[in-house]
């Protein structure tokens, strides 16, 4: 049941880049920060908003064109509650579904200026054996470069939320699911809100996805026939 935190935690990470493309390999270092989660009455909503900014080493590697790709994460994260006590995470090969390639450039910008991002968006996806169909994704992200430390980024979420389509039976889903799988480090009664401090690791791997074999042999007798016709027309 750690993968449902892990995968809606990931998933929720990649939809903040989801108006990019490209890239292969993500890694979230997670060095402070604090957040909090609530859900709303009837699971209607998620959102996420920051107490301390998130401050996250982020690194990529990006392909040369737009692609389907196979997302999978590892996952090795401590997340605390309430000052309290920590509930640690430790995943591999954590499946996350397909999406089209996503290049967070521009998103993080150069690493010398900061960037706020806001605006809204209709998302889809799927994660294990959860999908997300139709949500309305809500957004404001302040992005700031640490001036001494490349690739370092100080993160202000001021909204992140989600809600529409099936928000409401997934978050549904999800809390029923791990409140009776027990490993729920607290019992999760909607409405909530959690303070919740985040560190650790995040990596997240693209791979692209086969072009099925019947596609390739349709373009290729596709080509066949255009090449019988100039022929033809040579003739």
């Amino acid at each position: 049941m750690k993968k449902i935190i892990a995968g809606v935690f990931t998933l929720f990470l990649l939809l903040g880049f989801s108006s990019a493309t490209y890239a292969y390999n993500y890694s979230f270092d997670f060095q402070s920060g604090d957040v909090s989660l609530h859900v709303a009455e009837n699971c209607g909503l998620l959102s996420l908003t920051t107490i301390n900014d998130v401050v996250v080493d982020f690194n990529y590697d990006a392909p040369t064109e737009d692609m389907l790709m196979e997302y999978t994460a590892s996952v090795d994260m401590t997340l605390g509650f309430f000052g309290m006590f920590n509930y640690d995470l430790e995943l591999n090969d954590l499946a996350l579904g397909r999406f089209q390639s996503i290049d967070p450039t521009g998103f993080i910008g150069d690493g010398l200026s900061v960037l706020n991002h806001s605006g809204s968006a209709v998302v889809s996806g799927q994660f294990d054996a959860y999908t997300l169909t139709d949500a309305t994704l809500d957004y404001n992200l302040t992005f700031t470069p640490d001036e001494a430390v490349a690739n370092r980024y100080a993160i202000n979420i001021a909204e992140f939320s989600l809600y529409d389509g099936n928000t409401s039976d997934l978050l549904c889903g999800v809390i029923n699911d791990l409140n009776q799988s027990g490993e729920s480090p607290i019992a999760l009664q909607v409405p909530f809100t959690l303070p919740i401090t985040l560190s650790g690791a995040l990596d997240v791997q693209a791979a692209p996805v086969p072009v099925p074999a019947a596609v390739w042999l349709f373009g290729s007798g596709l080509f066949g026939l255009v090449g019988i016709k100039r022929k033809r027309k040579n003739g």
